[in-house]
């Protein structure tokens, strides 16, 4: 009989032990589950952040395209305003005013009516060939109606006196866009051909007939 109660005594310590570990296991299963649920939130949350950037990117790059596309869009609609009718028709008016106050008589020539100067036809026989020099260096001329191209000289209009000036005075003007893209006024008095077979021009001396070409060019229309 005084056995008894020592060997209840050690039941009921292992009876303990046992509960013990199994809370012991249940509270470090719940830790495990709480660290995996924490992990998981941060690599969800980081995978949302990625996600973000990588859309502000992508939006960062598609308006930096757009505002590319309309820089050069608005350069090129720039280039255009260069030359058009009403310039040609201003330029006219004030070639028959500079044309009285220089004691001359001009008038406008162009590809389909070409100005007889010295017996040869100056656009076919000489700019439609490339027989163009300014300043004694052959160079590339071409009409344009808008004030662009690829040429050098951009022709915009052609004027001389050549129908009713005196021979060996006749005056040829070039109105160009130089290679610049600055308005040029080209004169030629050459009478005779060149060695070179080409027909010289130069830059005009004349600041009023010049000016008046630049302020035209300048106008918006």
């Amino acid at each position: 009989m005084s056995k008894r109660p020592g060997w209840l005594l050690l039941g009921l310590i292992m009876v303990g032990l046992l509960v013990s570990g199994c809370q012991k296991k249940t509270e470090d299963a719940d830790a495990h589950k709480i660290s995996y649920s924490e992990t998981t939130k941060e690599s969800s949350s980081s995978r949302d952040q990625q996600s973000s950037s990588d859309a502000e990117s992508d939006e960062s790059t598609r308006s930096s395209s757009t505002s590319s596309s309309a820089s050069a869009s608005s350069s090129s609609s720039a280039a255009v305003a260069l030359w058009n009718t009403a310039k040609a028709n201003q330029l006219a008016d004030f070639m028959v005013q500079w044309g009285q106050s220089m004691g001359q008589k001009y008038e406008a020539y162009s590809p389909t009516h070409d100005v007889n100067y010295y017996g040869g036809g100056v656009y076919k026989e000489q700019i439609a060939t490339n027989k163009v020099a300014v300043n004694d260096q052959h160079v590339s001329a071409a009409w344009s109606n808008d004030g662009t191209g690829t040429a050098q000289y951009k022709i915009v209009a052609m004027y001389s006196d050549a129908a009713t000036a005196r021979y060996a005075g006749v005056h040829l003007y070039l109105f160009t866009i130089d290679p610049n893209g600055a308005p040029k006024v080209l004169i030629t008095m050459q009478n005779q051909g060149a060695e070179d077979g080409l027909l010289h021009f130069s830059v005009t001396q004349n600041s009023a007939l010049q000016n008046g070409f630049s302020t035209i060019i300048k106008t918006t229309y």
